[in-house]
């Protein structure tokens, strides 16, 4: 048996409900009764998304009622400070960043598309570039700068604010709209599907790729990128995978216009949640993701 411990990566988790069937799925921030449960059950695997999340006693109870204890961790160690101390608790403990994984005896996977998730790539496009997340004022300049550069590019950039400050900025934006409501992933990935490119923006602290780039091989979208450390993987062809200067003042267009590249079946294959999930229980079968900057 396995448990599956994470929170959503959106409002609404409802992305993963057909693997309920199939898995324990315990959201953190559910009732009391669903954490009894976990307390009393056995498992053979229990995996953990971002364990920072979670209080010591509980992770000490679950590694003594599981078999093999895993985390999955899709952000920077540094930027979550408390998770050195929780990874005592696990058997296995992956990071998504490489380096990360390199600079403090970890193992390296990816991030992943859901492949559970049944959608077909769009034949229409409303926009060229599409970029939603949260507010920093680093991704509000960004934005600016790339819509001033490339003004015949058609963009749908959305920003969630939360305090009054931001809210004001986008408000007075003609280039960014204000998010007032939260996406399902299902929502996301429709407007993802909507858009000719989508637009990743790194975050400083950390080097690993984001679920936009799994997402994009998913649906053989283009993405347009400032994280430099994508051309060290498998995938990267720049016909589909543009990757931003330090300026910002690349042609979007042209590169819009530039044939895209079918993606393989091996490397859709690779980057699915499926095989993702073969890598983290270390089954024979699956197809072997490796740390970037490690030869192997």
């Amino acid at each position: 048996m396995l448990n599956f411990i994470t929170f959503p990566f959106y409002k609404n988790g409802n992305y993963i409900s057909a693997k309920q069937n199939k898995y324990n799925l315990i959201n953190h921030k559910n009732n009391d009764d669903h954490l009894q449960k976990i307390y009393q059950e056995k498992y053979d695997y229990t995996l953990v998304f971002r364990a920072d999340e979670y209080d010591d006693d509980l992770l000490l109870n679950l590694k003594q009622n599981s078999k093999k204890m895993i985390a999955f961790h899709w952000d920077g160690l540094k930027r979550t400070p408390n998770i050195f101390s929780k990874i005592k608790y696990f058997d296995t403990f992956f990071s998504f960043d490489p380096m990360d994984a390199i600079n403090n005896n970890l193992k390296f996977i990816t991030n992943f598309y859901f492949d559970v998730i049944d959608i077909k790539e769009s034949k229409k496009t409303k926009w060229d570039l599409t970029y939603i997340g949260y507010f920093t004022t680093k991704r509000f300049d960004i934005l600016h700068q790339l819509s001033d550069h490339n003004s015949s590019v058609i963009t749908n950039f959305i920003l969630k604010a939360f305090s009054h400050h931001d809210r004001l900025l986008l408000q007075s934006s003609n280039t960014i709209k204000d998010l007032h409501h939260f996406y399902t992933y299902s929502e996301l990935l429709k407007i993802h599907n909507e858009s000719n490119v989508i637009l990743d923006l790194k975050a400083d602290i950390h080097d690993g790729l984001s679920f936009r780039f799994f997402e994009c091989i998913q649906l053989n979208k283009k993405i347009v990128t400032t994280n430099t450390h994508v051309k060290k993987y498998d995938f990267y062809n720049p016909n589909n995978i543009l990757v931003l200067n330090d300026n910002l003042d690349n042609d979007i267009k042209e590169f819009i216009n530039t044939p895209f590249v079918d993606y393989t079946d091996d490397i859709k294959n690779k980057y699915s949640f499926s095989n993702w999930f073969e890598n983290i229980i270390e089954s024979k079968n699956c197809i072997p993701i490796h740390n970037p900057y490690l030869n192997v």
